[in-house]
């Protein structure tokens, strides 16, 4: 076991969390001028990019505005409705009867406003914790249509991609453990203080940090996924804390180590029962008082192979039918599934 005895270490961790609240406050300013920005657009066309010119092609165009994190829409292979074209070309936007704003890296619009007609839709898979403006009724009235992690979204779009995990039909053939405690953190911008939380419990139990929080692990090669799914197969347990406890807001952190064959230890969406593929398929961290009484458990697990492996039961047993419902429901992609809900609305107008 694993003991934390250097009051520099403790010194050091206090100044790092201190400077970090100013940085989060600093977001949260930066974050508010966003919404600010927003509630301040005038009803008539004032466009920052292109000319204000009706749509003269045939198709419905659909213009994502910026992308989720700089990365890739979609696969090149994913085959639109004949009538849609998509776009990430700004210049088009007058040309656009659909424009997809990602709001987390939206960055500050002053200079736009909706043309008639035009269908705004918002989008984010990032927790309505961490960015509270999308709760914001004055905000989200500017947009037709929401697009993300919950399941109440217009567009409801989960972590759980059927494409990765192949519904979790066909598992992968459970792997000898060589370690205990996994953990992988990129980022101190969190709600739900699970900084705080493994910092206490690695008094109790030694823990294996990759990432870039409480790192005491090098990866020597990081393929991102396919490193850390590597990585989990071989520990009997991985600490999967979200960044905020937030309904619906159930990411990769707790189906990864499912599929792979490490016993999730989770804190996050308050209903991930809803989300769980079996009976006793994870460690729920609400069901210990505190890090030391979770500690003591997994060590009795380390040493208990009988009650260990009940925690794999749920392989070898019909799926959950709520389960069988999320993965249903992730079958169509997204991209298509807007597709979809922009033709509605426009049949109904």
């Amino acid at each position: 076991m694993k003991i934390l005895e250097n009051s520099w270490y403790f010194f050091f961790l206090s100044l790092r969390n201190y400077l970090y609240l100013i940085y989060t406050v600093c977001k949260v300013f930066y974050l508010h001028k966003i919404r600010v920005a927003f509630s301040f657009v005038k009803p008539t066309p004032v466009l920052l990019y292109g000319l204000n010119k009706p749509n003269t092609t045939e198709k419905i165009i659909i213009l994502f505005f910026n992308t989720m994190w700089g990365q890739p829409l979609f696969s090149p292979s994913l085959k639109l409705p004949n009538n849609f074209e998509i776009t990430t070309d700004k210049q088009r936007i007058s040309d656009a009867s659909v424009v997809v704003f990602y709001l987390p890296t939206l960055g500050l619009m002053n200079r736009i406003a909706k043309l008639p007609g035009q269908i705004w839709v918002s989008c984010t898979m990032e927790s309505e914790g961490l960015y509270p403006y999308f709760r914001d009724p004055k905000f989200m009235k500017h947009f037709d249509l929401i697009m993300g992690y919950r399941t109440d979204y217009d567009v409801y779009t989960s972590y759980l991609d059927p494409e990765h995990y192949q519904d979790f039909k066909e598992l992968p053939e459970l792997q000898p453990k060589t370690n205990l405690v996994a953990y992988f953190a990129s980022s101190y911008y969190e709600l739900s203080k699970r900084t705080q939380y493994v910092t206490q419990l690695m008094q109790y139990i030694e823990i294996h940090s990759y990432g870039k929080v409480l790192n005491n692990k090098k990866l020597l090669v990081d393929k991102r996924k396919e490193t850390k799914n590597e990585i989990i197969t071989h520990y009997k347990f991985t600490l999967s804390i979200e960044n905020a406890l937030v309904k619906d807001y159930v990411t990769e952190k707790f189906f990864a180590p499912l599929f792979v064959g490490s016993v999730p230890i989770y804190l996050g969406a308050p209903n991930i029962e809803d989300f769980a593929p079996g009976e006793h398929c994870f460690i729920d961290i609400r069901d210990f008082d505190s890090p030391k009484s979770l500690a003591k458990y997994l060590l009795y697990l380390e040493q208990n192979d009988t009650a260990y492996e009940e925690y794999f039961d749920w392989r070898n047993k019909p799926r959950r039918k709520s389960f069988l419902d999320l993965v249903e429901s992730q079958k169509v992609n997204p991209i298509i599934r807007l597709c979809e809900k922009i033709q509605e609305k426009l049949s109904n107008v």
